[in-house]
């Protein structure tokens, strides 16, 4: 996922989906978002849907849901 700063709307919006259907997510946070808590605030939308961090290449983050 590389939606230029609409990330977290993204996350916010479809949780649920995320949480049954996603098996893997790739997501890029930019760096001049994350002095606002974006970083937290997306990092912790994801891990709430039973992705657990598998990657992290500085701006790039690859999950795995634990549940599918």
């Amino acid at each position: 996922m590389d939606i230029e700063g609409g990330e977290l709307d993204f996350l916010e919006e479809n949780k649920d989906y995320i949480k049954n259907n996603v098996k893997y997510l790739l997501i890029e946070i930019h760096e001049f978002l994350m002095y606002k808590g974006y970083e937290n605030k997306c990092l912790d939308i994801i891990k709430e849907s039973n992705m657990k961090l598998i990657k992290k290449d500085g701006i790039s983050f690859l999950f795995k849901n634990e549940k599918l």
